[in-house]
């Protein structure tokens, strides 16, 4: 008490730079002259965040937050609504952010503003998690660990496999990319032929693959569809390019949604053995936990962790402030009108 109290006698009235040193220094959260003042000082939590728009449906929060917590770790993980790439990445840099996943639309778009980028993720084009290092910012992509460890856990040799990959985005890139790395051997379907094609030539150009990737027409899917052993849909939850009655029980379907959407309800009724979204997002989660931290998270509390969403009638949201990161559910950094912003999260998180 002694040591605090000499320190702000003789610092008060000094320039805020002798007040920053201390902060670096001592490792301490001053929110203002008058809080050092009242109160004690505490150690402040490292602060990580998902970014992108919409977000507030997002469930890695609960993921980490809960990792976190199980490992005894004083850091936050928060929602933040941004407004382009650029606006990521200053915050980064500013607040400073530990560490960041990336999610719609930003993943491509955030890549040439990294000071390095992983030869895993250019080559899917998308980073889905950013570290703040002493090197500056560097740019990851765990999507492709996420697609592979789920289908993994519904007992699938990939080597042995042909699989089918729905859309061309980064979700579908870094499915295509994770499949043809294990030796799978690898189709994909895309409304526009020319996005896939672009991503097929990117991959080979960047990796080697057992099996040449083969890009299908999407009016030949239902004929081509009994050949497969696996089907990855990036697309949509409302999105359903498949005749259902060709799915059979030798399918297993990845679907990147959270939700069970039209395609998963169909497939399920036809005996498919379905993997939920969630398998995926838990598994993407952990190895981008184990980058960003260097330790291997708690997978049973991480996975406890989704069970508990988010409530309507109790979310937080706030503007974009240091002061606000650990009270609100989701951070707003956007530049248009702060409730026209909140109807519009709420309606993507809950419907209506």
């Amino acid at each position: 008490m002694l040591f605090r109290f000499v320190l702000f006698l003789y610092f008060k009235g000094c320039a805020d730079f002798v007040i920053g040193c201390i902060i670096v220094t001592f490792g301490v959260h001053i929110r203002s002259m008058s809080e050092f003042s009242s109160t004690s000082l505490h150690i402040r939590p490292k602060l990580y965040a998902i970014c992108g728009q919409p977000v507030l449906h997002s469930l890695s929060p609960q993921l980490f937050n809960a990792a976190f917590a199980a490992s005894g770790i004083n850091a936050r993980y928060l929602r933040i609504r941004a407004s382009s790439a650029e606006q990521i990445v200053s915050i980064m840099r500013l607040w400073p952010l530990a560490g960041a996943n990336i999610t719609t639309p930003f993943k491509a778009d955030i890549i040439p503003l990294l000071d390095n980028v992983d030869s895993s993720a250019r080559c899917i084009g998308g980073v889905n998690t950013v570290v703040h290092t002493e090197a500056g910012l560097m740019g990851y992509n765990t999507d492709h660990i996420g697609v592979v460890r789920a289908v993994h856990e519904a007992k699938c040799d990939l080597s042995q496999s042909q699989c089918l990959v729905l859309g061309a985005g980064p979700a579908a890139a870094a499915a295509v990319y994770g499949l043809a790395r294990q030796g799978a051997r690898v189709a994909v379907a895309n409304r526009t032929v020319a996005k896939a094609q672009h991503l097929v030539k990117r991959i080979l150009g960047n990796i080697d693959v057992q099996n040449e990737i083969e890009i299908l027409n999407i009016s030949c899917l239902n004929m081509e569809l009994p050949r497969f052993d696996v089907v990855v849909s990036a697309l949509g939850a409302g999105v359903n390019v498949l005749d259902s009655s060709m799915l059979s029980s030798r399918h297993v379907l990845l679907d990147a949604n959270y939700s069970r959407s039209a395609l998963a309800q169909q497939a399920l009724a036809q005996g498919c053995t379905v993997v939920s979204g969630r398998r995926w997002l838990l598994h993407q989660a952990v190895a981008a936990f184990e980058i960003m931290l260097g330790r291997t998270p708690c997978m049973e509390r991480m996975d406890e962790g989704m069970a508990h969403p988010l409530h309507p009638d109790s979310v937080r949201i706030a503007p974009l402030n240091p002061n606000n990161a650990l009270d609100a559910d989701l951070l707003l950094a956007d530049d248009v009108d702060f409730n026209t912003l909140v109807h519009e999260e709420m309606r993507c998180a809950f419907g209506g």
